[in-house]
């Protein structure tokens, strides 16, 4: 006996999303697999979005960061999303104007995006500058503000903390008058966040996901 899906989603809705994201067309993602790509292996491609999508077990790759120069100066990062995700991401839509469904952030999902920043090493990176920090992690936090903060920012709050905290443990490793004095720290971070609102996506109001080419220190 086969168990029940935790989310109703269709073959067909998933098939409608995948239409419209062919006609779009649009550049390879971080995975660098294109439409064409996609389309020789179509059917397993689309089985696999919509069974991890229909058991809550689907979890949105990095982007792809591709600089954009700014009229004013510098770059913003312009995130590309890979074709799955972005299949996936029409999927949401396409459920969200037909029922109340939204994408949570599970029990599940938290652990692997921790475990993910934790890979990353980041409190032993002091050789790297702040500017250095955001542009290392900002694919990746795109990537998952994207899915997960679309319809309801509140999900991806926790996530945000934790990452918080590990610039935090990076800037007491770093900085010399900060080791051992996290109140400190804390307090260090909440200027920074003031005076560079738009340095990490997770700072970023909804939706405004890019960072500037700077290297605050």
């Amino acid at each position: 006996m086969t168990s029940a899906k935790p989310f109703v989603i269709s073959k067909r809705l998933v098939w409608e999303a995948y239409r419209r994201v062919k006609a779009n067309r649009g550049a390879a993602g971080i995975d660098g697999q294109s439409i064409k790509d996609f389309d020789c292996d179509l059917s397993r491609n689309l089985y696999r979005i919509w069974n991890r999508m229909s058991s809550g077990s689907y979890f949105p790759p990095a982007v792809k960061a591709v600089p954009i120069p700014k009229k004013t100066g510098g770059e913003r990062i312009l995130g590309v999303p890979t074709v799955s995700d972005r299949i996936a991401q029409t999927v949401v839509t396409l459920l969200q104007t037909r029922t109340d469904f939204t994408p949570a952030v599970s029990r599940t999902d938290m652990p692997a995006m921790r475990q993910a920043m934790r890979r990353w090493h980041l409190p032993l990176r002091s050789e790297l500058s702040l500017g250095d920090l955001a542009r290392m992690t900002a694919p990746r936090v795109r990537g998952w503000i994207r899915y997960y903060c679309r319809f309801r920012g509140s999900e991806f709050q926790p996530v945000a903390e934790y990452i918080d905290r590990v610039i935090v443990r990076w800037a007491m490793r770093k900085y010399k008058r900060l080791r051992g004095h996290k109140i400190r720290a804390f307090a260090w971070l909440d200027r920074v966040k003031r005076r560079y609102p738009g340095l990490f996506v997770h700072w970023c109001a909804r939706g405004a996901f890019s960072v500037e080419a700077m290297g605050a220190r």
